[in-house]
């Protein structure tokens, strides 16, 4: 991807000016632009820690703690011309990723990013996404273009048919996530609570099998549970479960505080299970409360169903091994 934008350069000083106060704002600029601050931010998160993560804690990152991209268009479905949902950050998120694998920055090894030895040494204060990064990757896709004008051998063929075959493989895998995620939003309210109560089941908690469960009378929480120590002490456990998805906000988290400690429920702990996102509002508020609130979103959602295995099925697949593609 080539920056076309002349103002890239400008866009970069305001960006390290937190001038980006909303979606809107970030939207209003170009994909390539977008694609450079996503491709620089993940620099600076992976130099700023131990330099490798995954993709899903960059993004919680993004989400809670980043204030250069907008959390809400992280999380955005945008309509596609076609009236699908798509989100455009995932756009910005490969291309940016892909061209600093290409300029020697960075690595992905089966979904985890790492800081390369080149990507080590860089000083992020002087870092120039055009200079450093989009300099070498684009005379590496012009030479790639022209490669694939060529007529290829029989080994090419085979190459890009086996590398085609590990692609579909890692899409395989990750389909069943977009397919759960999708039948979460479209359960009735009631069901996605029934469905939550299971999860938390599934972490240690006991549910109880009245309170939180009455449509009336439910002391504004959607299940109520008890989890007992290993001294036999026992802790009450409120239980949210919002089906939205749009990100929850500080107001929803306050509510669930306030019903936690009502007469009526008095529970030490919180349990908020959302199909969405927090935003850093949420996160903060629920960091601040007197009683400890655990935050489960759809990401974390995912994995805790593959966990415990709710209602899915593991299929094994094999990945081919570098071994087959290194000289």
């Amino acid at each position: 991807m080539v920056i076309k934008d002349e103002r890239f350069d400008k866009i970069l000083k305001r960006y390290t000016l937190r001038e980006f106060e909303n979606l809107k704002q970030f939207d209003a600029i170009n994909s390539e632009s977008r694609e450079g601050i996503v491709a620089t931010e993940i620099m600076q998160y992976l130099t700023n820690t131990s330099g490798k993560a995954s993709k899903k804690e960059f993004l919680q990152y993004l989400i809670e703690m980043d204030d250069i991209i907008p959390s809400e268009y992280v999380t955005k479905d945008f309509i596609s011309k076609t009236g699908k949902p798509y989100k455009k950050f995932e756009f910005n998120y490969s291309f940016g990723r892909r061209n600093l694998i290409t300029a020697g920055f960075i690595k992905d090894n089966r979904g985890m990013l790492e800081l390369t030895e080149k990507g080590h040494s860089v000083d992020m204060l002087n870092f120039d996404y055009v200079r450093d990064v989009v300099s070498i990757s684009q005379e590496y896709w012009k030479k790639k273009a022209v490669e694939n004008k060529e007529l290829k051998s029989e080994n090419d063929r085979a190459e890009e048919e086996t590398e085609e075959i590990i692609i579909q493989n890692e899409i395989n895998t990750e389909q069943w996530r977009e397919d759960l995620k999708s039948a979460l939003l479209k359960m009735s309210p009631k069901k996605f609570e029934r469905f939550s109560r299971l999860l938390v089941k599934n972490m240690g908690v006991e549910i109880d099998p009245e309170k939180g469960v009455q449509i009336s009378n439910d002391g504004g929480i959607d299940g109520f549970g008890y989890m007992r120590a290993d001294d036999f002490r026992t802790n009450r456990i409120g239980i949210q479960a919002k089906r939205w998805q749009g990100n929850v906000g500080g107001v929803e988290i306050r509510n669930f505080i306030g019903s936690l400690s009502t007469n009526l429920n008095q529970a030490e702990y919180g349990i908020f299970v959302a199909t969405s996102y927090f935003n850093k509002n949420a996160i903060e508020t629920a960091k601040s409360s007197k009683i400890p609130i655990t935050l489960i979103n759809i990401d974390d959602i995912c994995d805790l169903v593959a966990k415990y295995e709710i209602f899915v099925k593991p299929v094994t697949i094999y990945e081919l091994d570098d071994f087959y593609f290194n000289e």
